[in-house]
């Protein structure tokens, strides 16, 4: 078991959640949030033992939060890129296949849901090794590679960059 401060990452993201929702702004409503924030943790704490070591840490959690932003974002281009296309109706399905070459199984799943959660594509079969199998309702002239490539550029590479910085599972 963890002490609370240990898990300092929980406790200032509670707090933000606490200040972004009140109506106003104090010292003492400031800081109730962080004594129950503290609680919170506390009474918690037994969620956090992560069996593959992964601290709950402020990086941890600004990892997480660029990939959801960088998901965020792939959407809403990847929806107004795809506007046109149906109106138009020059829309060509193609299935492609591609590799996520990452050790952790986490983000080969992160990135098939991804795929998913994008207009115009679905993950159809991911598999253990990583590979995923693809359909995108618009065909990019080459056989899904350069859709393979902007794909890897957006939801694989943050997760390097966190690995390297020792902040993900490996």
């Amino acid at each position: 078991m963890q002490k609370p401060f240990h898990q300092l990452g929980v406790i200032v993201l509670l707090n933000l959640f606490w200040i972004i929702f009140l109506d106003t702004i104090t010292p003492a409503w400031v800081l109730s949030g962080f004594i129950l924030s503290l609680v919170i943790t506390v009474l918690t704490n037994y969620l956090f033992d992560d069996p593959y070591g992964d601290p709950v840490n402020l990086p941890f959690i600004s990892s997480w939060l660029r990939y959801a932003l960088n998901l965020v974002m792939g959407i809403v281009v990847s929806g107004v890129r795809l506007i046109p296309i149906l109106i138009q109706g020059t829309d060509r399905p193609i299935v492609f296949t591609m590799k996520v070459d990452h050790p952790d199984p986490l983000v080969h799943t992160l990135v098939a849901n991804a795929i998913t959660l994008t207009p115009g594509t679905i993950t159809l079969e991911a598999s253990a090794d990583g590979e995923l199998i693809v359909l995108s309702m618009v065909d990019d002239g080459q056989q899904g590679l350069s859709f393979a490539e902007d794909i890897i550029h957006q939801y694989v590479q943050p997760f390097a960059r966190t690995i390297k910085r020792g902040v993900t599972r490996s």
